[in-house]
């Protein structure tokens, strides 16, 4: 037990100090760094009970033409957000299929693990400027899992990503291939998410400006289905100042 704490503690430990600036530390922030660095190691130890699941990462179809992950199979630099602490420079990845977060641990600068983390002691996490929260955490009816925050007003939107495998085999495809993400848009109001799949959803979420937002669609040349994040935004901020 005490050789398997040990190892984890020092596969993670890695991949913080790898994430620190290259310039000269003083004496108080190499101070401050270490103990992040422990007590995230140490958070992460306390693997089946807290935020380790308790077993590496294998795909569940490593061979298929695509991938399940958020934007792209590299693995990217990130924010863990973990009971009220911050955790930067992390490198992972974000399973939309299996709504799961992946995070890379390296051993002695050698050997690499990919450690499948307990979505309920996550808060939030941000990718690059993607933020997504942990809707599992909410006060809310539904949960969703992981949800990108695309607007905070009066409203609030979010954005569920997902992807599906399809089981295809042809003279091209051997082993099955990922079909194109899909994103379904959520409002949030009195502690409820509502789906938002089509433009008549969003006009029944707003029935008395129906002509409002029929017109602002045309106008902007906004076809609900297609509507990319930054339109998205824009028929929300709008449809939050009516």
């Amino acid at each position: 037990m005490i050789k398997r704490k040990s190892y984890f503690i020092a596969i993670i430990v890695f991949i913080l100090a790898q994430g620190l600036n290259t310039r000269q530390l003083s004496a108080q922030e190499l101070s401050n760094t270490e103990s992040q660095v422990s007590e995230f190691a140490n958070f992460l130890y306390r693997s089946d009970d807290r935020l380790l699941n308790g077993k590496y990462y294998k795909p569940a179809h490593f061979f298929a033409l695509g991938h399940p992950y958020f934007i792209n199979d590299e693995w990217q630099n990130a924010t863990l957000y973990i009971k009220g602490i911050t955790y930067k420079n992390v490198l992972l990845k974000y399973n939309i299929e299996d709504d799961v977060i992946i995070l890379k641990a390296i051993y002695d600068r050698r050997i690499a693990k990919d450690i499948l983390l307990h979505n309920k002691f996550i808060d939030s996490l941000a990718i690059g400027t993607h933020l997504f929260h942990n809707t599992a955490n909410f006060e809310m009816s539904e949960n969703i899992g992981f949800a990108e925050l695309i607007y905070k007003g009066g409203l609030t939107a979010y954005v569920k990503h997902s992807i599906q495998f399809k089981d295809e085999l042809s003279e091209r495809i051997k082993n099955g291939l990922y079909l194109d993400p899909k994103r379904k848009l959520y409002l949030s109001s009195d502690s409820l998410l509502y789906p938002i799949s089509t433009k008549k959803d969003l006009i029944d979420f707003f029935p008395e400006r129906k002509k409002d937002i029929k017109a602002f669609l045309r106008k902007n040349k906004i076809r609900y289905r297609k509507a990319n994040t930054y339109q998205l935004v824009n028929l929300i901020r709008f449809c939050d100042q009516l």
